[in-house]
């Protein structure tokens, strides 16, 4: 990823999904950067080429997001709004990343 595609990945899903958090759930706060760490990590999932590769990958995301909804319930009180988040960011980076991929291939 060059700086010019790691930037709409990184931000767009960021402040996208802070905003519609906010109208969501408006007594929460989220800050930080974990949703655009997880956009990126979904747009770098799936610009691997070797299928193996790639569902290790995604094994290991699954992962991080099963312990992060744990994490929720068993030891944070709190709404569900960082799980959420994170899936939602990892899911906008892909997808993100396929409308880059698709743009590209078609100029």
């Amino acid at each position: 990823l060059g700086l010019r595609a790691f930037l709409p990945i990184f931000f767009g899903p960021a402040i996208g999904i802070v905003l519609l958090g906010g109208v969501l759930f408006p007594a929460t706060v989220v800050s930080g950067a974990s949703i655009g760490i997880f956009a990126v990590c979904g747009a770098f999932t799936f610009r691997i080429k070797d299928a193996r590769l790639r569902t290790a990958y995604l094994g290991i995301f699954g992962v991080l997001l099963i312990l992060s909804f744990l994490y929720l319930f068993f030891v944070q009180e709190g709404p569900i709004v960082q799980p959420l988040s994170h899936i939602a960011g990892f899911l906008t980076g892909t997808a993100l990343s396929r409308l880059q991929l698709k743009k590209k291939s078609s100029t």
